[in-house]
Protein backbone atom coordinates (compact mmCIF):
# COMPACT_ATOMS: atom_id res chain seq x y z
CA UNK A 1 0.00 0.00 0.00
CA UNK A 2 1.45 3.35 -1.07
CA UNK A 3 0.46 5.31 2.03
CA UNK A 4 1.20 9.02 2.03
CA UNK A 5 2.33 10.87 5.14
CA UNK A 6 1.61 14.53 5.94
CA UNK A 7 4.40 15.98 8.12
CA UNK A 8 3.39 18.96 10.30
CA UNK A 9 6.27 21.25 11.33
CA UNK A 10 5.74 24.45 13.32
CA UNK A 11 9.00 26.44 13.13
CA UNK A 12 9.78 29.71 14.88
CA UNK A 13 13.04 31.35 13.77
CA UNK A 14 14.73 27.96 14.08
CA UNK A 15 18.08 27.41 12.29
CA UNK A 16 17.42 23.67 12.59
CA UNK A 17 14.40 23.76 10.27
CA UNK A 18 16.33 23.20 7.04
CA UNK A 19 18.53 20.42 8.50
CA UNK A 20 15.37 18.78 9.84
CA UNK A 21 13.64 18.77 6.46
CA UNK A 22 16.74 17.55 4.65
CA UNK A 23 17.29 14.75 7.16
CA UNK A 24 13.66 13.63 6.86
CA UNK A 25 14.00 13.38 3.09
CA UNK A 26 17.42 11.72 3.17
CA UNK A 27 16.36 8.98 5.60
CA UNK A 28 12.87 8.26 4.26
CA UNK A 29 12.40 4.99 2.39
CA UNK A 30 9.85 6.67 0.14
CA UNK A 31 10.43 10.45 0.11
CA UNK A 32 8.12 10.78 -2.88
CA UNK A 33 5.20 9.84 -0.63
CA UNK A 34 5.81 12.65 1.87
CA UNK A 35 4.01 15.99 2.12
CA UNK A 36 5.39 18.75 4.34
CA UNK A 37 3.07 21.28 5.95
CA UNK A 38 5.27 24.00 7.44
CA UNK A 39 4.39 27.18 9.30
CA UNK A 40 7.66 29.10 8.97
CA UNK A 41 7.54 32.06 11.35
CA UNK A 42 10.67 34.00 10.50
CA UNK A 43 12.46 37.32 10.26
CA UNK A 44 13.83 38.67 7.00
CA UNK A 45 17.35 37.56 7.87
CA UNK A 46 16.34 34.00 8.78
CA UNK A 47 16.85 31.08 6.40
CA UNK A 48 14.27 30.68 3.68
CA UNK A 49 12.83 27.49 2.20
CA UNK A 50 13.56 28.66 -1.32
CA UNK A 51 15.04 25.33 -2.36
CA UNK A 52 11.64 23.68 -1.78
CA UNK A 53 9.42 26.50 -3.07
CA UNK A 54 8.66 24.75 -6.36
CA UNK A 55 8.42 21.26 -4.85
CA UNK A 56 4.78 20.05 -4.91
CA UNK A 57 5.41 18.06 -1.73
CA UNK A 58 5.71 21.31 0.26
CA UNK A 59 2.87 23.49 1.54
CA UNK A 60 4.47 26.43 3.28
CA UNK A 61 2.94 29.22 5.34
CA UNK A 62 5.51 32.03 5.34
CA UNK A 63 4.62 34.14 8.38
CA UNK A 64 6.48 37.27 9.58
CA UNK A 65 7.55 36.40 13.12
CA UNK A 66 5.87 39.50 14.55
CA UNK A 67 2.49 38.12 13.39
CA UNK A 68 2.92 34.73 15.06
CA UNK A 69 0.68 33.69 17.94
CA UNK A 70 2.67 30.73 19.23
CA UNK A 71 3.11 27.03 18.60
CA UNK A 72 -0.48 25.90 19.11
CA UNK A 73 -1.73 28.55 16.71
CA UNK A 74 0.92 27.45 14.19
CA UNK A 75 -0.04 23.76 14.50
CA UNK A 76 -3.69 24.70 13.99
CA UNK A 77 -2.84 26.63 10.82
CA UNK A 78 -0.83 23.69 9.48
CA UNK A 79 -3.73 21.31 9.99
CA UNK A 80 -5.71 23.41 7.51
CA UNK A 81 -3.15 22.41 4.86
CA UNK A 82 -3.91 18.69 5.16
CA UNK A 83 -5.10 17.18 1.90
CA UNK A 84 -5.86 13.58 1.00
CA UNK A 85 -2.83 12.13 2.78
CA UNK A 86 -3.37 8.91 4.73
CA UNK A 87 -1.27 9.64 7.83
CA UNK A 88 -0.43 12.64 10.00
CA UNK A 89 3.03 13.01 11.55
CA UNK A 90 3.53 16.02 13.85
CA UNK A 91 7.09 16.92 14.83
CA UNK A 92 9.12 19.92 15.95
CA UNK A 93 11.50 21.83 13.68
CA UNK A 94 14.59 20.42 15.45
CA UNK A 95 14.40 16.70 14.73
CA UNK A 96 16.57 13.92 13.29
CA UNK A 97 15.37 10.68 11.72
CA UNK A 98 16.29 7.00 11.73
CA UNK A 99 16.94 5.31 8.41
CA UNK A 100 13.65 4.15 6.94
CA UNK A 101 11.68 6.05 9.57
CA UNK A 102 8.58 6.25 7.37
CA UNK A 103 8.34 2.49 6.87
CA UNK A 104 9.09 1.94 10.56
CA UNK A 105 6.20 4.16 11.65
CA UNK A 106 3.77 2.66 9.16
CA UNK A 107 4.69 -0.85 10.28
CA UNK A 108 4.41 0.16 13.94
CA UNK A 109 0.93 1.58 13.30
CA UNK A 110 -0.35 -1.41 11.29
CA UNK A 111 0.93 -3.93 13.82
CA UNK A 112 -1.41 -2.40 16.38
CA UNK A 113 -4.45 -3.20 14.23
CA UNK A 114 -6.05 -0.04 15.62
CA UNK A 115 -7.20 2.60 13.16
CA UNK A 116 -7.57 5.10 15.99
CA UNK A 117 -4.04 4.63 17.35
CA UNK A 118 -1.92 7.67 18.18
CA UNK A 119 1.77 6.80 18.55
CA UNK A 120 4.18 9.22 20.20
CA UNK A 121 6.33 10.22 23.13
CA UNK A 122 9.25 12.47 23.99
CA UNK A 123 12.01 11.33 21.60
CA UNK A 124 15.59 10.73 22.76
CA UNK A 125 17.91 13.67 22.20
CA UNK A 126 20.45 14.78 19.62
CA UNK A 127 22.89 17.67 19.34
CA UNK A 128 23.71 19.33 16.00
CA UNK A 129 27.11 18.40 14.68
CA UNK A 130 27.33 15.13 16.60
CA UNK A 131 26.23 11.77 15.21
CA UNK A 132 26.43 9.86 18.48
CA UNK A 133 22.67 10.07 18.91
CA UNK A 134 22.30 7.30 16.32
CA UNK A 135 23.67 4.91 18.93
CA UNK A 136 20.87 5.80 21.35
CA UNK A 137 18.12 3.47 20.21
CA UNK A 138 16.24 3.47 23.50
CA UNK A 139 12.76 5.01 23.06
CA UNK A 140 11.06 6.98 25.80
CA UNK A 141 7.69 6.70 27.46
CA UNK A 142 5.88 9.70 28.95
CA UNK A 143 5.28 9.92 32.70
CA UNK A 144 3.77 12.51 35.03
CA UNK A 145 5.29 13.88 38.23
CA UNK A 146 2.98 16.72 39.35
CA UNK A 147 0.68 19.53 38.23
CA UNK A 148 1.81 23.10 37.59
CA UNK A 149 0.08 26.18 39.07
CA UNK A 150 -1.86 26.91 35.87
CA UNK A 151 -3.33 23.40 35.88
CA UNK A 152 -0.87 21.99 33.36
CA UNK A 153 0.61 18.55 34.00
CA UNK A 154 4.37 18.16 34.39
CA UNK A 155 5.17 15.42 31.87
CA UNK A 156 8.61 13.81 31.74
CA UNK A 157 10.42 11.23 29.59
CA UNK A 158 11.64 7.92 30.93
CA UNK A 159 13.46 5.25 28.97
CA UNK A 160 11.59 2.10 27.99
CA UNK A 161 13.05 -0.84 29.91
CA UNK A 162 14.04 -3.91 27.91
CA UNK A 163 12.72 -2.33 24.73
CA UNK A 164 14.64 -4.86 22.60
CA UNK A 165 12.21 -7.54 23.81
CA UNK A 166 9.13 -5.60 22.67
CA UNK A 167 7.55 -6.42 19.32
CA UNK A 168 5.04 -3.58 19.10
CA UNK A 169 4.10 -0.20 20.52
CA UNK A 170 2.48 -0.33 23.96
CA UNK A 171 -0.28 1.66 25.74
CA UNK A 172 0.44 5.24 26.82
CA UNK A 173 -1.18 7.89 28.98
CA UNK A 174 -0.21 11.01 27.08
CA UNK A 175 0.28 12.48 23.61
CA UNK A 176 3.42 14.41 22.67
CA UNK A 177 3.41 17.64 20.69
CA UNK A 178 6.81 16.91 19.15
CA UNK A 179 6.15 13.30 18.08
CA UNK A 180 2.62 12.32 17.10
CA UNK A 181 1.84 9.74 14.42
CA UNK A 182 -1.73 8.78 13.57
CA UNK A 183 -4.14 8.32 10.70
CA UNK A 184 -5.15 11.56 9.00
CA UNK A 185 -8.52 11.39 10.70
CA UNK A 186 -6.91 12.62 13.96
CA UNK A 187 -6.34 16.27 12.89
CA UNK A 188 -9.67 16.26 11.08
CA UNK A 189 -11.57 15.21 14.20
CA UNK A 190 -9.39 16.91 16.84
CA UNK A 191 -8.25 20.31 15.62
CA UNK A 192 -5.53 22.06 17.61
CA UNK A 193 -6.84 24.86 19.82
CA UNK A 194 -5.20 28.03 18.39
CA UNK A 195 -5.94 29.92 21.61
CA UNK A 196 -3.57 27.77 23.63
CA UNK A 197 -0.04 29.15 23.81
CA UNK A 198 2.53 26.62 25.04
CA UNK A 199 1.80 25.46 28.58
CA UNK A 200 -0.95 22.84 28.57
CA UNK A 201 -0.57 21.90 24.91
CA UNK A 202 0.09 18.22 25.51
CA UNK A 203 -2.24 17.41 28.42
CA UNK A 204 -4.95 19.41 26.66
CA UNK A 205 -4.58 17.55 23.38
CA UNK A 206 -4.24 14.26 25.26
CA UNK A 207 -7.65 14.45 26.91
CA UNK A 208 -9.28 15.80 23.75
CA UNK A 209 -7.90 12.97 21.59
CA UNK A 210 -8.79 10.40 24.24
CA UNK A 211 -12.37 11.64 24.68
CA UNK A 212 -12.76 11.65 20.88
CA UNK A 213 -12.07 7.92 20.97
CA UNK A 214 -8.39 7.79 19.97
CA UNK A 215 -6.04 5.35 21.70
CA UNK A 216 -2.58 6.38 22.87
CA UNK A 217 0.60 4.34 22.45
CA UNK A 218 4.30 4.70 23.25
CA UNK A 219 6.75 3.68 20.50
CA UNK A 220 8.84 0.56 21.15
CA UNK A 221 11.70 1.78 18.94
CA UNK A 222 13.52 5.11 18.60
CA UNK A 223 12.43 6.54 15.25
CA UNK A 224 13.31 10.23 15.69
CA UNK A 225 15.54 12.34 17.95
CA UNK A 226 14.87 15.81 19.38
CA UNK A 227 17.15 18.77 20.14
CA UNK A 228 16.07 19.82 23.64
CA UNK A 229 18.56 22.44 24.83
CA UNK A 230 18.60 24.55 21.63
CA UNK A 231 21.34 26.80 22.95
CA UNK A 232 21.23 30.28 21.46
CA UNK A 233 17.96 29.70 19.61
CA UNK A 234 15.13 32.20 19.87
CA UNK A 235 11.83 31.13 21.33
CA UNK A 236 8.51 32.75 20.65
CA UNK A 237 8.40 34.34 24.10
CA UNK A 238 11.78 36.02 23.51
CA UNK A 239 10.15 38.24 20.87
CA UNK A 240 6.64 38.30 22.33
CA UNK A 241 7.22 38.85 26.04
CA UNK A 242 3.59 39.64 26.85
CA UNK A 243 2.26 36.40 25.34
CA UNK A 244 3.24 34.08 28.24
CA UNK A 245 1.55 36.46 30.71
CA UNK A 246 -1.87 36.13 29.10
CA UNK A 247 -4.28 34.28 31.38
CA UNK A 248 -6.59 33.16 28.57
CA UNK A 249 -4.73 29.90 27.73
CA UNK A 250 -4.61 28.90 31.41
CA UNK A 251 -8.31 29.65 31.80
CA UNK A 252 -9.08 27.55 28.72
CA UNK A 253 -6.99 24.69 30.11
CA UNK A 254 -8.69 24.74 33.52
CA UNK A 255 -12.10 24.81 31.79
CA UNK A 256 -11.13 21.91 29.52
CA UNK A 257 -9.76 19.76 32.36
CA UNK A 258 -12.71 20.49 34.65
CA UNK A 259 -10.50 22.14 37.27
CA UNK A 260 -12.63 25.29 37.43
CA UNK A 261 -15.61 26.87 35.76
CA UNK A 262 -13.90 29.78 34.03
CA UNK A 263 -16.98 30.66 31.98
CA UNK A 264 -15.02 29.92 28.80
CA UNK A 265 -16.79 28.67 25.68
CA UNK A 266 -14.28 26.26 24.13
CA UNK A 267 -16.36 25.89 20.97
CA UNK A 268 -14.94 23.19 18.65
CA UNK A 269 -11.88 22.76 20.87
CA UNK A 270 -13.57 21.03 23.78
CA UNK A 271 -13.78 17.39 24.83
CA UNK A 272 -15.16 14.65 22.63
CA UNK A 273 -18.24 12.56 23.33
CA UNK A 274 -16.82 9.05 22.85
CA UNK A 275 -15.28 9.04 26.35
CA UNK A 276 -15.26 11.22 29.47
CA UNK A 277 -12.63 12.63 31.82
CA UNK A 278 -13.71 9.93 34.26
CA UNK A 279 -12.79 7.35 31.61
CA UNK A 280 -9.39 9.01 31.28
CA UNK A 281 -8.97 8.85 35.05
CA UNK A 282 -9.72 5.14 34.99
CA UNK A 283 -7.38 4.54 32.07
CA UNK A 284 -4.42 6.75 32.96
CA UNK A 285 -4.62 6.88 36.73
CA UNK A 286 -4.56 10.67 36.45
CA UNK A 287 -7.45 12.77 37.71
CA UNK A 288 -6.91 15.99 35.78
CA UNK A 289 -9.89 17.73 37.38
CA UNK A 290 -8.72 17.20 40.95
CA UNK A 291 -5.04 17.26 40.00
CA UNK A 292 -4.43 13.85 41.57
CA UNK A 293 -2.00 11.18 40.38
CA UNK A 294 -2.40 7.51 41.18
CA UNK A 295 0.63 5.65 42.52
CA UNK A 296 0.76 3.43 39.41
CA UNK A 297 0.83 6.48 37.13
CA UNK A 298 3.51 8.18 39.20
CA UNK A 299 5.64 5.05 39.00
CA UNK A 300 5.18 4.90 35.22
CA UNK A 301 3.38 1.57 34.97
CA UNK A 302 1.64 0.60 31.75
CA UNK A 303 -2.04 1.66 31.72
CA UNK A 304 -4.78 0.94 32.45
CA UNK A 305 -4.26 1.25 36.17
CA UNK A 306 -5.84 -1.20 38.61
CA UNK A 307 -9.36 0.11 39.35
CA UNK A 308 -9.43 -1.89 42.59
CA UNK A 309 -6.37 -0.09 43.97
CA UNK A 310 -8.29 2.82 45.44
CA UNK A 311 -5.64 3.29 48.11
CA UNK A 312 -3.22 4.25 45.35
CA UNK A 313 -4.97 7.58 44.98
CA UNK A 314 -4.37 8.53 48.59
CA UNK A 315 -1.14 6.82 49.55
CA UNK A 316 0.96 9.84 48.60
CA UNK A 317 -1.56 12.51 49.61
CA UNK A 318 -1.72 14.65 52.71
CA UNK A 319 -4.50 16.98 53.79
CA UNK A 320 -3.82 20.56 54.85
CA UNK A 321 -6.07 23.19 56.37
CA UNK A 322 -5.40 26.90 56.57
CA UNK A 323 -7.42 29.91 57.69
CA UNK A 324 -6.22 33.32 56.55
CA UNK A 325 -7.22 36.59 58.16
CA UNK A 326 -6.51 40.11 57.00
CA UNK A 327 -7.67 43.64 57.75
CA UNK A 328 -9.79 44.92 54.86
CA UNK A 329 -8.80 48.49 55.60
CA UNK A 330 -5.19 47.59 54.81
CA UNK A 331 -6.01 45.76 51.59
CA UNK A 332 -5.36 48.45 48.99
CA UNK A 333 -6.53 47.44 45.51
CA UNK A 334 -6.01 49.09 42.11
CA UNK A 335 -8.96 51.15 40.88
CA UNK A 336 -9.35 48.89 37.85
CA UNK A 337 -8.72 45.57 39.61
CA UNK A 338 -10.10 42.57 37.68
CA UNK A 339 -9.46 39.92 40.33
CA UNK A 340 -7.23 39.07 43.30
CA UNK A 341 -5.63 35.61 43.55
CA UNK A 342 -4.90 34.08 46.95
CA UNK A 343 -2.54 31.13 46.63
CA UNK A 344 -0.50 28.61 48.59
CA UNK A 345 2.67 27.31 46.89
CA UNK A 346 4.97 24.47 47.87
CA UNK A 347 8.74 24.56 48.42
CA UNK A 348 9.27 24.49 44.64
CA UNK A 349 6.75 27.31 44.16
CA UNK A 350 4.30 24.90 42.55
CA UNK A 351 0.75 25.96 43.29
CA UNK A 352 -1.21 23.83 45.76
CA UNK A 353 -4.23 26.05 46.30
CA UNK A 354 -5.68 29.05 44.50
CA UNK A 355 -8.83 31.09 44.93
CA UNK A 356 -9.63 34.05 42.65
CA UNK A 357 -11.86 36.88 43.88
CA UNK A 358 -13.41 38.88 41.01
CA UNK A 359 -12.90 42.64 41.13
CA UNK A 360 -13.20 43.82 44.76
CA UNK A 361 -15.24 40.83 45.99
CA UNK A 362 -12.34 39.83 48.27
CA UNK A 363 -13.50 42.66 50.53
CA UNK A 364 -16.81 40.84 51.03
CA UNK A 365 -15.03 37.95 52.74
CA UNK A 366 -14.91 39.85 55.99
CA UNK A 367 -11.16 39.48 56.18
CA UNK A 368 -11.26 35.68 56.40
CA UNK A 369 -10.60 32.79 54.00
CA UNK A 370 -10.57 29.07 54.81
CA UNK A 371 -8.40 26.82 52.65
CA UNK A 372 -8.57 23.03 52.55
CA UNK A 373 -6.57 21.04 50.04
CA UNK A 374 -4.68 17.83 49.50
CA UNK A 375 -1.27 17.53 47.92
CA UNK A 376 1.53 15.05 47.47
CA UNK A 377 3.32 14.23 50.73
CA UNK A 378 6.56 15.29 49.10
CA UNK A 379 5.18 18.79 48.63
CA UNK A 380 5.38 21.04 51.68
CA UNK A 381 3.16 24.14 51.71
CA UNK A 382 5.80 26.83 51.98
CA UNK A 383 4.61 30.12 50.47
CA UNK A 384 1.51 32.25 50.81
CA UNK A 385 0.86 34.58 47.86
CA UNK A 386 -1.61 37.41 47.27
CA UNK A 387 -1.57 38.74 43.74
CA UNK A 388 -3.85 41.37 42.22
CA UNK A 389 -4.60 41.69 38.51
CA UNK A 390 -5.73 44.95 36.91
CA UNK A 391 -6.93 45.98 33.47
CA UNK A 392 -4.25 48.62 33.05
CA UNK A 393 -1.16 46.81 34.36
CA UNK A 394 -2.06 43.12 34.16
CA UNK A 395 -0.49 41.29 37.08
CA UNK A 396 0.43 43.75 39.81
CA UNK A 397 3.34 43.26 42.17
CA UNK A 398 3.12 39.89 43.89
CA UNK A 399 3.20 39.66 47.69
CA UNK A 400 4.75 36.45 49.01
CA UNK A 401 5.50 35.29 52.55
CA UNK A 402 7.34 32.12 53.57
CA UNK A 403 5.98 29.61 56.05
CA UNK A 404 8.15 28.06 58.76
CA UNK A 405 10.54 25.37 57.49
CA UNK A 406 8.94 22.59 59.58
CA UNK A 407 5.33 23.61 58.95
CA UNK A 408 3.09 20.94 57.44
CA UNK A 409 -0.52 21.35 58.47
CA UNK A 410 -2.05 24.52 59.85
CA UNK A 411 -4.50 23.84 62.62
CA UNK A 412 -4.78 27.30 64.14
CA UNK A 413 -5.68 30.65 62.67
CA UNK A 414 -2.76 32.74 61.44
CA UNK A 415 -3.09 36.52 61.32
CA UNK A 416 -1.97 38.21 58.12
CA UNK A 417 -2.48 41.81 57.03
CA UNK A 418 -0.97 42.37 53.58
CA UNK A 419 -1.27 45.69 51.75
CA UNK A 420 -0.98 44.96 48.02
CA UNK A 421 0.41 48.41 47.25
CA UNK A 422 2.90 49.70 49.74
CA UNK A 423 5.93 51.86 50.42
CA UNK A 424 9.33 50.38 49.63
CA UNK A 425 9.30 48.46 52.90
CA UNK A 426 6.51 46.77 54.82
CA UNK A 427 6.04 44.03 57.39
CA UNK A 428 3.77 40.99 57.48
CA UNK A 429 2.81 39.82 60.96
CA UNK A 430 2.28 36.09 60.72
CA UNK A 431 1.37 33.96 63.77
CA UNK A 432 1.45 30.15 63.98
CA UNK A 433 0.73 27.79 66.89
CA UNK A 434 4.41 27.20 67.74
CA UNK A 435 6.06 30.46 66.71
CA UNK A 436 5.68 33.97 65.36
CA UNK A 437 7.31 35.02 62.10
CA UNK A 438 8.00 38.64 61.14
CA UNK A 439 9.11 38.52 57.50
CA UNK A 440 10.21 41.91 56.20
CA UNK A 441 9.45 42.74 52.59
CA UNK A 442 11.46 45.01 50.35
CA UNK A 443 10.75 45.90 46.75
CA UNK A 444 14.40 45.32 45.90
CA UNK A 445 15.31 41.82 44.71
CA UNK A 446 13.05 38.94 43.72
CA UNK A 447 12.55 40.18 40.16
CA UNK A 448 10.45 43.05 38.82
CA UNK A 449 7.09 41.46 39.69
CA UNK A 450 7.73 40.02 43.14
CA UNK A 451 8.67 41.41 46.52
CA UNK A 452 11.45 39.43 48.18
CA UNK A 453 11.10 38.31 51.78
CA UNK A 454 13.75 38.25 54.46
CA UNK A 455 12.59 35.94 57.25
CA UNK A 456 13.77 37.06 60.73
CA UNK A 457 13.41 35.14 64.01
CA UNK A 458 10.60 36.16 66.29
CA UNK A 459 11.54 38.50 69.16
Amino acid sequence: MDSRIFISIAAYRDPELLPTVRDALANARHPERLTFGICWQRAAMDDTLREFAADPRFRILDVPYAESHGVCWARHEIQQLLGDEDFYFQIDSHTRFAEGWDDQLLTMFRNLDDERAVIGSYPPSYKPGFDGYLNDRNPNRMTISRFHPDGNACLEPKGVLNFEQLSRAFPARFASGGFMFASARLPKEVLYDPFFYFSGEEIGYTVRAFTHGFNLYNPHRAVIWHYYTRQGSLRHWDDHQQAPRSQEPARRLRQLLGQADEGVDLGPYGLGTARTLADFRNWAGVDVSRKMIHRQAREGGIPPHDPNDEAGWRCDMKRHELVLRWANERLVLPDDVTFVAVMVDDQHRVNLFRRDFPETSILEQGGRLSCEFECDRRSRPANLVVWAHSQSAGWEQRCRTVFGASWETVSAVPRWTPPLHSPSRMMFDFQWPEWTIHPFVSTSGGGPHEKSLDQRPAP
